[in-house]
């Protein structure tokens, strides 16, 4: 085990005998190079803005554009191996390093970074060295601000940091290069495998809803064109015959009833603790009562759930339609109705700027609905069914964050000296 030594820097720790602990200021030139006041506003740029630097890639992508249409007078030059780091919004963890030129145009950051060009340094050991929690924490715990976070660059540049030998920031940089890639790998295979799940869940809920769960049922043509051949047994009809559009304003009751919330996973009660706003006025707030129908009726392409049945009691803004189903189960129009929004079976039916379902074309849509019976036990295999899928995609989910918290640290501990790879030769390690 190598011989280690106190860094004298709280955050760092111990590092190793022979490694030098000095400021950032001391290996690197801060916002080395300036575009100009005078600069053409017809130059043609490679933009970097915060958007397009992120964890784990770095910086991955850029916007070619004219000087004059930037985002914002950026005047911050930056060359291939700069390493940029937020110094605005910095919960955002932007830090990245400048990639090759892919032509002949400029790079220009947005000035909401600092452009660190490594002048004692090894520039992929520094960027991975910034990029360690270590680091990340330092920058977080010195940020001013509450909606947007920010540190001054000058002040920043002043921290601390561990710095090996330039062989060893060499083998640093190929040893994380290696291992983080093979993390980074078991990452998009589990991410992969989320989107097929979801994508087998939509298609699951696709075909029950509109064809039912026996595969060998007779069939006919349901006179609908997007709809195609539904069980035979099954009926045809307009949504009006079995909803109705129901308003109750809150009036004084405001007080009484929980805040709730369309969201990805249906209706839920606003988590105000998570930063949601209380609204200052309930003019217009309607009253929710269970399974009623909550439906966004605008914006139907852009919005990523536009159905879901009331699990309880509440209230909720008039910006969205509420119906009462009658003659029908209510859960399974919520299932057929979640199907639908999942492929956007209704995109022939909008109309306007904002993708709107008008009201009476909604109810005049025709579905195909089965029995009684059948639709209860559609319902039961879908809530079964789905259950399941959204289990796995869950623990898919947590495999993920621990892959990338075990990214995170091995960073950390190779960039301190905690893990020693001056013997790393490549391959298996």
């Amino acid at each position: 085990m190598r011989p280690m030594k106190d860094s004298g820097v709280e955050w760092l720790g111990e590092v190793p005998e022979g490694w030098t602990v000095a400021p950032l200021k001391s290996v690197v030139n801060l916002n080395p190079e300036s575009l100009g006041e005078s600069t053409d506003s017809s130059l043609i740029i490679n933009y970097i803005e915060i958007g397009d630097v992120a964890p784990p890639a770095g910086v991955n992508g850029y916007k070619p554009c004219a000087f004059g249409d930037s985002p914002s007078r950026a005047r911050r030059l930056v060359q291939p191996g700069d390493v940029l780091i937020s110094t605005v919004r910095t919960y955002l963890k932007a830090i990245g390093r400048v990639p090759a030129r892919a032509n002949e145009d400029p790079w220009v950051a947005s000035t909401g970074f600092a452009a660190l060009r490594p002048t004692r340094v090894n520039s992929r050991f520094l960027e991975l060295a910034l990029s360690s929690d270590s680091f990340i924490s330092k920058i977080q715990a010195n940020s001013v601000g509450v909606s947007y976070p920010g540190i001054d660059a000058s002040k920043l540049v002043r921290f601390q940091l561990a710095v090996p030998s330039e062989r060893e920031q060499a083998k640093i940089a190929a040893y994380l290069d290696q291992e983080t890639s093979r993390i980074d790998a078991l990452i998009s295979k589990k991410e992969q495998l989320i989107e097929k799940l979801l994508e087998r869940k939509q298609a699951l809920i696709t075909q029950v809803v509109t064809k039912g769960l026996d595969p060998n049922v007779p069939m006919k043509d349901s006179g609908v064109e997007w709809l195609g051949e539904v069980p035979s047994a099954w009926q045809v009809k307009p949504h009006w015959a079995f909803l109705k559009e129901k308003k109750v304003p809150v009036g004084n009751l405001h007080s009484e009833l929980t805040l709730l919330s369309l969201t990805k996973q249906g209706v839920i009660v606003r988590d105000l603790e998570a930063g949601g706003k209380f609204p200052t006025s309930f003019e217009g707030y309607q009253k929710v009562a269970p399974d009623d129908l909550v439906l966004c009726l605008f914006d139907v392409e852009e919005t990523p759930r536009t159905v879901g049945l009331a699990p309880s009691e509440g209230m909720i803004t008039s910006a969205y339609t509420l119906m009462r189903a009658t003659g029908i189960n209510p859960h399974f129009l919520e299932w057929y109705l979640i199907g639908m929004d999942n492929e956007k079976r209704f995109k022939p039916f909008y109309s306007g700027l904002r993708n709107t379902l008008q009201k009476p074309i909604f109810a005049s849509i025709r579905f195909a609905v089965p029995l009684s019976s059948e639709q209860a036990e559609i319902v039961q295999y879908l809530d079964k069914e789905t259950s399941q899928i959204d289990s796995l995609v869950e623990k898919t989910r947590k495999a993920i964050e621990l892959l990338k918290e075990r990214r995170q640290a091995l960073i950390t501990q190779v960039v301190t000296g905690k893990i020693d790879v001056r013997g790393f030769a490549g391959g298996n390690s």
